[in-house]
């Protein structure tokens, strides 16, 4: 008999999407509510590298999304940028029981925050009778978790809680944060062509500052 093939365990997965959306609306000169024809682009690349082994497992992801569309109308330049958003984010987990993961949740994003929590995460991953049908859900709760904020640009500063310098009735560029975070992943695939994804993200100082993002 021929000798039995084992193949090589792979501990690190990789994985890339990337998307590039066009779009033109046209506004008639007869069209009585106004408005202005224009271009729009849009760019959404993601990039994931995963590593599980034992009771260790490691989520990395890296996403940078951003859209341009014309403003004809602008006095100051013909074209606008809608999402600018370049993301870097890492888990690192060690398995308590079942689903259930002790965990350390550290996230980069321009052009905001950086944020390190540890939590716990729960995950998951479910194969219907449909072989094209299934689900995968992470959620990923730190109680104690610590933003660091930082802005070299003009912004609305109390907008995102930036603290105004009482001497100098200035705001301070720079904020640190301890409060608490959630994290949960959902990746739906209804059947071979149609699918879901999802990212809800929620921060709370517990006082004067919360920042949400779906």
């Amino acid at each position: 008999a021929p000798a039995r093939f084992i193949p090589e365990r792979r501990y690190w997965i990789s994985a890339f999407e990337s998307a590039i959306q066009f779009s033109q609306n046209y506004v008639s000169e007869n069209w009585y509510k106004g408005g202005s024809s224009n271009l729009n682009l849009f760019t959404k690349n993601n990039l994931k590298y995963d590593y599980k082994k034992d009771k260790v497992q490691v989520t990395n992801e890296l996403e940078f999304k951003a859209s341009v569309y014309t403003a004809p109308k602008d006095t100051l330049r013909n074209y606008k940028i809608g999402d600018d958003v370049f993301r870097i984010h890492s888990n690192v987990g060690y398995q308590a029981f079942n689903k259930w993961y002790y965990t350390f949740d550290a996230e980069f994003k321009t052009q905001f925050f950086t944020n390190y929590g540890l939590g716990i995460k729960y995950e998951l991953e479910k194969q219907f009778t449909d072989k094209h049908k299934k689900i995968k859900f992470s959620t990923n709760l730190a109680p104690i978790s610590y933003t660091y904020m930082y802005t070299t640009q003009e912004i609305d500063y109390s907008r995102h809680g930036f603290k105004k310098n009482e001497e100098t009735g200035e705001f301070n560029n720079k904020l640190s944060q301890i409060g608490s975070t959630i994290r949960a992943d959902l990746a739906f695939d209804f059947n071979r062509n149609v699918s879901w994804q999802s990212r809800l993200y929620f921060f709370t100082t517990y006082g004067d500052h919360t920042i949400g993002e779906f």
